[in-house]
């Protein structure tokens, strides 16, 4: 089995520009650096940084998979690379204007594993490590090791984001994994999560049109840039939301073609540091808003990418996707000279545990007046760091303790004035929202996957700090079952916008239950730093060191470089 492992890999560099001080375009020089198709393939599948010929840091992002064919103009003369059959490298100029396509002639599957994961731990939290490994073992399962992530340095200042997982078992299908999971996270009351495991790298073969030529290529394609942008047609973007779309997207830097787990076409955009940091500022949070509240995205979206580097899709040939599962990315097509101004002020500037371990800044748009517990969220050690709080100006004293059943209709109701509630005009829809689901729409997305037959009943079992339900009991004709997670829930009921939410049925005359409304508050998970609040915080005169000091309380911000 291959796992996808780095252990005690050190990368040194003293230009982590995330935020300045960078030469702006600044890519891979054209046909220099060629590689063979295994080196690059290796690289791709690796869990670190790459250096570009300048010897900038630069990362892979996942920009759209499970594609038959991808179209793009050039607004340069670029170069593709593409690979023989034994590996080799050949390049083609791509002239400026013209149109191409990559299709996919072949694909196959790559053969994955689904790892049953019974907890996780960052490296601060190692030396629970033993003691949480007994438990298992004293309840019958034998527990496999697993590390993920790397370990870098900063201008001499080593930074370790490395996280052990405890594996109790494998299935080869995701839903057998998925079922399994659920029964033991049932059993012990604690999460227990899945992790695909890659045992051998899908195959595929590419052909390149609009060259004039009959080009094709081996595993993987990509399109060189020499300091130019390249524009991308039907870039899909906002899945499984109200606003999924296809638009055309403009990107810096490299694209690549190859093949996602499911043997199907993937594109990737390879860039800077400092240019992906760029694009993810523009996408995260409007450039209207305040510099202040900027400024604090700018830092936690850097602490972001360098705390989780190796720890996200470990079966994919890329290393952060574009979409909020790790940080939305749109490319160049927002660019203004404003966030190079946001950029500069912070430049270098990330956020430390009080251990001095890089930290873990989650966001989220909408806290709905007040923020999350991370373990009530994911499976995860309890962070004094993440820790839900009041987000509002001032707050009866009934709401001091949180949120919980005998104070949520008040709080949905009657809400506390918020620093989210008051950010702009479109925040009060998500600040305070309702949906109603018709019985057939509710029984069909449940039974989609978990065959319960018709609802009868939906009660919420848990609540966080915030009210937001982490554990629900939908009860059918059929059966009765238990759904864990925050976001589980959200999805299994037609994409809720939080999980702070009330659910009562609406039935007719007869008691017939007619559909379910729910009334809720949030848009998001609520842990860290509510996006609204920080643009209320920053209208309110917050500069945004106080900003972030309120919702990532014990952090230190530190810079790493001048």
């Amino acid at each position: 089995m291959r796992c996808r492992i780095w252990i005690g890999f050190v990368l040194c560099f003293s230009c982590l520009a995330c935020g300045g001080g960078w030469v702006w375009g600044q890519s891979f020089t054209p046909k220099s650096g060629l590689r063979s198709l295994a080196v690059e393939m290796e690289e791709l599948y690796s869990e670190r940084f790459g250096l570009n010929v300048q010897g900038v840091p630069t990362v892979t992002i996942g920009i759209m998979d499970g594609q038959r064919q991808v179209s793009f103009v050039p607004l340069k003369t670029m170069y593709a690379i593409y690979y023989r059959a034994d590996g080799s490298p050949r390049t083609i100029i791509l002239r400026r204007g013209r149109r191409y396509r990559i299709q996919q002639v072949q694909g196959k599957e790559a053969d994955v594993r689904f790892a049953i994961v019974a907890f996780s731990l960052r490296r601060a939290y190692w030396s629970q490590w033993s003691s949480l490994v007994k438990q298992w073992k004293q309840r019958g399962y034998k527990v496999r090791t697993v590390t993920t992530g790397s370990i870098f340095a900063v201008k001499g200042q080593l930074f370790d984001n490395r996280r052990r997982l405890a594996i109790i078992g494998y299935e080869d299908r995701a839903f057998r994994a998925r079922l399994k999971a659920a029964r033991i996270a049932s059993k012990y009351k604690r999460p227990v999560f899945v992790r695909t495991v890659l045992d051998t790298k899908p195959e595929g073969l590419f052909r390149l049109r609009g060259t004039g030529r009959r080009i094709f290529s081996k595993q993987l394609i990509e399109i060189r840039s020499t300091g130019g942008l390249v524009k991308v047609d039907r870039v899909e973007f906002g899945r499984g939301y109200s606003w999924h779309r296809f638009r055309r997207r403009t990107f810096r830097g490299s694209l690549l073609v190859s093949v996602d787990p499911n043997g199907r076409l993937v594109l990737m955009n390879r860039i800077s540091l400092p240019d992906y940091l760029a694009g993810l500022l523009a996408a995260e949070m409007p450039l209207s808003a305040p510099l202040e509240a900027l400024r604090a995205q700018s830092v936690t979206a850097r602490n972001e990418i360098l705390a989780k580097i190796g720890t996200r899709h470990q079966a994919d040939p890329y290393l952060f996707c574009a979409h909020t599962h790790c940080q939305v990315y749109t490319g160049l097509h927002k660019y203004d000279a404003k966030i190079r101004q946001v950029l500069q002020s912070t430049r270098g500037e990330v956020m430390v545990t009080p251990k001095g371990y890089l930290a873990d800044t989650p966001y989220s748009a909408m806290c709905g007046g007040h923020t999350e517990h991370n373990e009530n969220v994911w499976a995860d050690q309890p962070r004094a760091t993440l820790r839900g709080r009041l987000d509002t100006k001032s707050a009866p004293a009934s709401f001091q303790r949180g949120i919980n059943d005998q104070n949520i209709l008040s709080w949905l109701s009657n809400p506390p004035d918020s620093f989210c509630s008051a950010s702009s005009r479109y925040a009060r829809n998500k600040f305070r929202w309702s949906k109603y689901l018709r019985a057939g729409q509710a029984n069909a997305l449940v039974n989609r996957k978990f065959p319960v037959g018709a609802i009868r009943g939906i009660r919420v079992l848990k609540r966080g700090v915030s009210g937001r339900a982490y554990l629900v009991q939908i009860i059918g004709t059929q059966q009765t079952i238990k759904v864990r997670g925050e976001l589980k829930i959200r999805r299994l009921l037609g994409n809720l916008n939080s999980s702070m939410f009330v659910v009562e049925p609406v039935t007719d005359a007869q008691r017939n239950i007619l559909g379910w409304r729910f009334t809720g508050g949030g848009w998001g998970h609520g842990v860290g730093m509510c996006q609204y609040g920080a643009m209320g915080r920053a209208k309110a005169g917050f500069n945004y060191r106080q900003i972030l000091g309120h919702y990532y309380k014990g952090n230190r911000i530190v810079k790493l470089y001048p």
